[in-house]
């Protein structure tokens, strides 16, 4: 199953969450396993992860935050920068978003 578009919001509100980078990733992940369990899936059965980060990527963040989500085997994962990324609702700064491929089985 393919998961789009996830950003550091939180489900409840719909804001994002403080923490820049780290906190948005941290939420975006925790998003991205609710939607995999409702769906029958979990973190554990993702292929393919990837990873926008408006600016230059920080690889320690990141690497730090998947690290506490994801266990070996590690998915495999490409992160790149981009200029931006679409901030609806409130135009606020979304510093990252992800995507996944996760199976169902």
């Amino acid at each position: 199953m393919w998961v789009t578009a996830q950003a550091g919001r939180d489900p409840g509100n719909g804001e994002l969450v403080p923490g820049g980078l780290e906190g948005q990733l941290d939420r975006a992940i925790s998003n991205l396993e609710a939607i995999l369990e409702d769906c029958g899936s979990s973190l554990d059965r993702v292929i393919r992860t990837q990873i926008m980060v408006v600016g230059e990527p920080d690889f320690d963040v990141i690497d730090a935050v998947y690290g506490r989500h994801f266990r070996e085997p590690w998915p495999v994962r490409t992160t790149f920068g981009v200029a931006f990324l679409a901030a609806e609702p409130g135009h606020e700064t979304v510093r990252v978003q992800l995507d996944c491929v996760a199976s169902l089985l």
